[in-house]
């Protein structure tokens, strides 16, 4: 029986290579795009303490294939013993990854859990809470009449979203 040539065993060699790497390559960007957007959710809570009677608080929620947009009255509202749920004002379908992988980009989770202007006292000013869920990260974030800039763009790309008379208030003012 007759070895192969040496020729033909480097030309073996390099399509085993080249066979390894294109599985190795493939499994990366397969899982890439199967990036779990059904388990993305952010939802963003904004009051203002003097407008909350009033206004009640506004709720904007975006998951991966909706955006709504609650109203909550402020908890002194009340029928009897019940709390008011709050009412859904908005909803559109959706389906933008790019607007979710904007969003995931801001990098939410690297920010701290509250943030809070010592100027303002703590029953005044404008509150927001976002709630940020992705595969298995899950973050709360606080802020008290305080201006975050990525909490600010957070908001500039939900209201690019929706109609003005359910946008989000900025933070511009808090600067």
């Amino acid at each position: 029986m007759k070895l192969p040539s040496k020729k033909w065993l480097v030309i073996i060699g390099f399509i085993g290579v080249f066979s390894t790497l294109l599985i190795i390559w493939h499994l990366n960007t397969s899982s890439e795009l199967k990036t779990n957007y059904n388990s993305f959710n952010v939802k963003v809570l904004m009051f203002n303490h003097a407008m909350c009677l009033f206004e009640g608080e506004r709720i904007v929620e975006l998951k991966f294939d909706t955006i709504k947009v609650f109203n909550r009255p402020h908890p002194l509202v009340k029928i009897g013993n019940q709390e008011e749920s709050p009412v859904l004002e908005y909803l559109t379908y959706f389906n933008s990854r790019h607007t979710i992988d904007s969003i995931l980009n801001l990098k939410l989770s690297d920010l701290k859990d509250f943030y809070n202007n010592e100027n303002v006292v703590m029953t005044s000013g404008d509150e927001y809470q976002v709630i940020y869920v992705f595969n298995v990260t899950k973050k709360a974030i606080f802020l008290h009449h305080y201006y975050e800039p990525t909490i600010q763009k957070l908001i500039q790309i939900l209201n690019r979203h929706l109609p003005v008379n359910f946008q989000l208030k900025t933070m511009e003012g808090l600067k």
